[in-house]
């Protein structure tokens, strides 16, 4: 394809081409060069004859002029030809002395610069550039053709009239002398000196010329008005430091500066910004901003990008929100960055890869999302990465690991999920990597073994599965791996061994199964083994007693069986012991005495049997817990535990241990915790000496056979007393109101007898208080054993006998007392002051009297069991404020309801799920908190009639409005016009019996119940002239009894099902089914005998059977008419187009080749009108006719228009099946049929007609 204008393109090439080709041989032409081989504006010399290093600091002035006259005497004659007119500033020129004259150089109007550099040894890190007052370098030069300990020289003619910049750099920030070398440089201006040195920081910078903004003459051999000026640091590094305190004050006014804790200095506008709290500068600029921890509260303005010379950015610790700016790319000079610790939200920016010197990157612990970018593999130089604690997505991009000198890889805690990239394994630099707490899965990838300097590897809290790598025992120098909470799979590899440097290894809680190795004997440093939790099995490898330095051993919770190896005895070092809930079979091995350093042993759970040797005793440094429960241990408990007398915790419950314990573990001076229940001691072992420290003493399901000893005086820290299963007798003491702390007492199942004594009322703190199980058998005595004559008892007097006394009493009257012992008297109401409570259980025992309604103010209580007493009276209605407890009442068979019938309290039936009997039928019929719910939600309280409603004791059948069956069933509920509001609730579908629903003229709103179709029994619904919205219910296909249904005056929408049409009047069913209606479409009811608008007009079926023959009849009438006028008027017109005679006239109609069109057009050409102004009689016949049709149409328009505020039509045409939805499109389409017609006689008539109608 041939482009336009390509015969011009190819000649204005190679033209270029030749311009090109000529200006470059212009150029070597140029007398520019001092000397072949060399960059025309750099003369190089010989470098010095001593070492660069270790040299004492020479005299640089002394140097400098020496290496001038150098200049002069060497390159002085070695430019022959004249110096050309100067009219660039960047013409260089040879250099000559300092002493020369001006005008032997320069042209008149140009001054000589010229600038001698002697770099130190690392000259790849300096580079100088002069620049002019409009900011264009005159020149820059790089650190490429330097060569440490050379000097060079620099020479060129510069417009006199000018201001110029001169600035030295170094990039490691220690000038070019005197750390590494004595490097230095001077800068002369027409032969004076203007700057020199080479001790500086960073960078250096001066201003001279004749024109900058202020002049003082410096010191030179040559005074003169026009000789250059010092100046400090202006021009457009005066226009950066200004763009950089602007943007310190955006900062400040975007994070109100003024609440920041510290704010020293801040937009004082006489106070230099480098002196603002945080600031500091190097040469002017900003070089790093310390502004952690200081309330900073908003936003990082985008102007941040304009510190391009800071290094160090330290915002962590504030309230900073919003996102990081995409502008922080800008910030080449960037070396750490903390934002970690703030609220930042958004995405990491991807223009953070373009920090290239980036090495300290925290963005931790912010609300940030997305993806880590891909770009962050630009930073090569990055070597602390985090981004741990937000919500990031995504996958680690593979990228990571172009980043070589990476160190520290944070990404933990976040919502990162696939798999771990290979190229993890490239990133050789790589001493920590924290990938915990995401959603990886997968399996740990071989090539981390490639990762020979990693100390720390977390990788617990994902989903990785398969197998620990065996390459993972190439990482000679791991000191923690961390895997807990995976899945992985398989053996422990063999390999383990060779982690010489791992101390801590945590693998609990994944699915490895196998045994394990014996090879973890060669990790001679290791400290901590966590291996809970798994599916480990086999036996304790007997080489684990070779790691000397292992502190903790967690092999809890796997199937690991046989014994407990006795070298276990030889880790002196070990503190923890956690064996417990395996399949141990084997005795206490008494090696275990030999770990003085333990402090945390636990072997519960197991099959350990025998006894408990005594040399546990030996193990004085176990401080907080004992625990050698759910075993098989049996015989006593050793005198020799009394030594631990640092253990808080001794738990030996679930055992087979007897007789008493011993008194010596009062010894235990820091035993907070003992539990020995489900053994079989038989004596209560409290002592003095555990006053004040004991809080819990469980000694639950034991033989112990005394009284509660009245010494609980003294235990004024016991916090949980659990003796309950036991055979303690007496009385409940006195005493255990002084245990001030107590939050649980169970003394249940016991043989305790008498009442409560009101000291337990005072315990402030009680939670939990169980007194239930202790009646015991009724026991009979001849009355000469008592303190009463049976034929003398009068019942509820106390009766003693042989020093048992019950007031609860059977007699024959003549000779025999039967007491029955247990817990007895009165429920105290004093209960109700123990706000704390939330566990009262005093079931099975004889307590007698009426429930005290105080109970229900405990707000806190979510059991109550009073089951199995002689309790009496009526049940407070006070327990319905117990709405989330359990409350317990059967078993009471003399508790009655108020009126003497067994009727609970209707708010305790309604509102207390919790109650034994709230589905009984007698106490708590389901149909009277039915109606209730009904009542609360229809705004019961408002009711204008409500006699008998929700009375807490009546019978709901009584109510107002209620009618029952024999079975106490509602088959009505009728409450119109009775001022109900609210919705109907849709517990009225539990009503199933019910066969009426009368809610007609209320204030009710909402929807019809979505379950009303369950009331199957429904004979008549009455919902009218109320407010109802919404669909109609689906469910009405069910309710094949009805014969009544009154839904209009409301504002439905949808369809009514077809409904039973037996016994039905012209008012059984009636909807909104007309128009106008509250929809766009009314309701569709096929089966209503009535239908209304919302103007509450109401039409029968009788009177859209006659709106249906009227319509019929005129429609026929009209069009047949309409057809015969046609008719006549075609033939007519026909024949007098065709000859006269008959023959001609049938023939020609039956062959002429004429189109219906001609006629037509024949026909219709003028306005049927316009036959008025004719003579002739058939125009006139024709005109008449076609005015009386457009009349009588009218007529029937009008008798339409009159129905348009009756539904009664849209009824009639929906059961004609005709697909219109209001009556303006029917009129739409009679006109339509109409104008069809006359068209053909008139078509001018159609438009007359349209424009009448609209």
């Amino acid at each position: 394809m041939r482009y336009p204008h390509q015969s011009q393109i190819m000649p204005r090439c190679i033209m270029w081409i030749h311009i090109l080709l000529a200006f470059s041989l212009l150029v070597t032409k140029l007398p520019l060069s001092c000397s072949t081989g060399t960059s025309p504006l750099i003369k190089h010399y010989a470098p010095s004859d001593h070492p660069r290093k270790n040299v004492p600091r020479r005299n640089h002035k002394a140097r400098e002029m020496r290496r001038a006259e150098q200049f002069s005497t060497e390159i002085g004659s070695d430019f022959s030809e004249p110096v050309p007119s100067q009219s660039s500033s960047d013409a260089s020129l040879p250099i000559s002395s300092p002493t020369s004259p001006r005008s032997q150089i320069c042209s008149d109007g140009f001054s000589l610069i010229r600038i001698f550099l002697t770099p130190d040894d690392f000259e790849e890190e300096m580079r100088w550039m002069l620049s002019n007052s409009r900011g264009a370098i005159i020149y820059g030069f790089d650190y490429s053709p330097i060569t440490a300990a050379e000097d060079y020289g620099w020479e060129s003619c510069v417009p006199e009239d000018d201001c110029y910049s001169f600035t030295i750099e170094d990039d490691w920030g220690d000038g070019i002398c005197c750390s590494h070398g004595e490097g230095s440089y001077s800068l002369w201006y027409d032969d004076v000196k203007v700057a020199s040195g080479g001790d500086f920081e960073f960078s250096e910078s001066r201003f001279f010329g004749a024109n900058c903004p202020t002049f003082s003459p410096s010191a030179s051999s040559r005074p003169s008005s026009k000789l250059p000026r010092l100046q400090p640091l202006v021009s457009e590094h005066a226009e950066i430091i200004e763009k950089e305190r602007d943007t310190l004050i955006k900062l400040f006014e975007s994070t109100r500066g003024e609440e920041w804790l510290v704010n020293t200095g801040w937009i004082k506008e006489d106070e230099n910004h480098c002196k603002w709290e945080g600031v500091s500068c190097k040469n002017g600029f900003v070089n790093k901003l310390t502004l952690e921890a200081k309330g900073l509260d908003g936003s990082i303005p985008t102007d941040v990008g304009m510190l391009s010379n800071l290094r160090y950015l330290y915002l962590a610790e504030n309230k900073i929100h919003g996102s990081i700016p995409t502008e922080i790319g800008m910030m080449e000079s960037l070396e750490i960055l903390e934002l970690n610790l703030n609220a930042i939200d958004g995405t990491v920016p991807t223009e953070v890869g373009r920090i290239e010197r980036l090495n300290y990157l925290s963005f931790s612990d912010n609300t940030l999302h997305g993806n880590i970018p891909t770009e962050v593999g630009m930073i090569s130089n990055l070597g602390v990465f985090s981004l741990s604690a937000n919500n990031l997505h995504g996958t680690v991009p593979t990228e990571i690991g172009m980043i070589k000198n990476l160190k520290h890889l944070h990404i933990s805690e976040n919502n990162l999920h696939g798999t771990l990239p290979t190229e993890i394994g490239m990133m050789k630099s790589l001493e920590i990597i924290f990938l915990q707490e995401n959603t990886f899965h997968g399996t740990i990838p071989t090539e981390i073994g490639m990762l020979g300097n990693l100390i720390h590897l977390l990788l617990h809290d994902n989903s990785l599965s398969g197998t620990i790598p065996t390459e993972i025992g190439m990482m000679e120098n791991l000191v923690l791996l961390h895997l807990a909470n995976n899945s992985i799979s398989g053996t422990i590899p063999t390999e383990i061994g060779m982690m010489k440097s791992t101390n801590l290894l945590i693998l609990d809680m994944n699915t490895i199964s196998g045994t394990i190795p014996t090879e973890i004997g060669m990790m001679e440093h290791h400290e901590h083994l966590f291996l809970l939790k798994n599916y480990i099995n086999g036996t304790v490898p007997t080489e684990i007693g070779l790691i000397e330095t292992l502190a903790g051993l967690f092999l809890s919770n796997n199937s690991i069986n046989d014994t407990i190896p006795t070298e276990i005895g030889l880790i002196e070092s070990l503190q923890f012991l956690f064996l417990n809930d395996n399949f141990l079979n084997s005795t206490i091995p008494t090696e275990v005495g030999l770990l003085s350093n333990l402090n945390h042993f636990r072997i519960f759970s197991n099959n350990i049997y025998g006894t408990i040797p005594t040399e546990i005793g030996r193990l004085q440094d176990l401080e907080q817990a004992l625990n050698l429960s759910s075993s098989f241990l049996t015989g006593t408990v050793p005198t020799e535990l009394g030594m631990l007398t640092k253990i808080d915790t001794l738990d030996l419950s679930s055992n087979s241990l007897t007789s008493v314990l011993p008194t010596h573990l009062v010894n235990m001076s820091s035993l907070e915790y003992l539990n020995v229940s489900n053994n079989k001691f038989v004596s209560f072992p409290l002592e003095e000496e555990w006053n004040n420290i004991l809080e819990t003493c469980d000694m639950s399901h034991n033989q112990i056979e005394q009284e509660i000893p009245k010494e609980l005086l003294g235990f004024s820290s016991l916090k949980v007393l659990i003796i309950s299963n036991n055979s303690f007798i007496g009385t409940l003491p006195d005493s255990l109101g002084s245990l001030a702390r107590m939050q649980r007492l169970h003394l249940d199942n016991n043989l305790l007898s008498g009442t409560i004594p009101d000291t337990i009322l005072a315990l402030a703190t009680l939670s939990e208080l169980n007194l239930s199980n202790n009646r015991q058998e009724t026991r009979c005595f001849h009355d000469i054993e008592c303190t009463k004559l049976a034929a003398e008892y009068q019942q509820g007097h106390t009766v003693c006998c042989n020093d048992i006394c019950s007031d609860i009493v059977d007699t024959d009257g003549i000779s025999t007392f039967c007491l029955l012992l247990g817990l007895r008297g009165a429920i105290p109401a004093g209960f109700g002051n123990m706000l704390t409570l939330e566990l009262l259980d005093l079931s099975s025992n004889y307590f007698a009297g009426n429930i005290p309604p105080e109970i229900g103010r405990l707000s806190r209580l979510e059991v109550l069991n009073l089951t199995n007493n002689v309790l009496t009276g009526s049940i407070p209605s006070a327990l319905g404020a117990l709405a989330s407890a359990s409350v317990l009442l059967k078993g009471n068979d003399q508790i009655r309801g108020k009126h003497g019938n067994k009727i609970a309290p209707l708010s305790l039936c309604s509102s207390v799920p919790g109650l034994d009997i709230f589905n009984d039928p007698i106490w708590c019929p389901p149909e009277r908190n039915a109606l209730k719910k009904i009542y609360d939600e229809a705004g019961g309280q408002d009711w204008i009639r409500d006699d008998g409603w929700v009375d807490e004791f009546n019978n709901h059948c009584t109510w107002y409005g209620i009618e029952c069956n024999e079975e106490n069933n509602v088959i009505k509920l009728a409450l119109e016009n009775s001022g109900l509001s609210g919705r109907i609730s849709n517990s009225v579908a539990s009503l199933t019996s019910l066969e009426t629903l009368h809610l007609r003229d209320n204030n009710l709103k909402g929807s019809i119940p979505y379950d009303i179709g369950k009331l199957l029994n429904l004979s008549s619904l009455q919902l009218s002239h109320n407010f109802l919205t919404g669909s109609i219910p689906p469910g009405f296909l069910n309710l094949s009894q009805l014969e009544m249904m009154h839904l209009h005056g409301n504002r439905l929408r949808g369809t009514v099902p077809i409904l039973a049409s037996k016994g039905i009047n012209e008012s059984s069913f009636i909807a909104d089914c007309g128009s106008p209606s509250d929809f766009d479409t009314p309701v569709d009811c096929p089966n209503c005998t009535m239908c209304c608008n919302r103007l509450q007009q109401c039409d029968t079926q009788d009177e859209i059977f006659q709106v249906e023959t009227l319509a019929i009849k005129v429609m026929f009438g009209v069009l047949g008419f309409l057809l015969l006028v046609a008719m006549t008027s075609l033939l007519r017109k026909r024949k007098m187009t065709l000859d006269s005679s008959p023959f001609h006239f049938i023939f020609g109609l039956c062959t002429r080749k004429e189109s219906p069109c001609d006629v037509y057009d024949a026909i219709g050409k003028d306005s049927v009108y316009s036959f008025f102004l004719s003579s002739n009689f058939t125009a006139w016949a024709l005109a008449i006719a076609v005015l009386l049709a457009q009349a009588v149409c009218f007529v029937f328009f009008l008798a339409v228009i009159s129905l348009l505020g009756s539904l009664l039509l849209v009824c009639y045409l929906h059961r004609v099946y005709v697909l219109f939805f209001s009556y303006k499109l029917l009129r739409w389409i009679l006109v339509a049929i109409m104008i069809g017609c006359i068209n053909s006689c008139a078509p001018e008539t159609m438009m007359n007609v349209v424009t009448h109608q609209m």
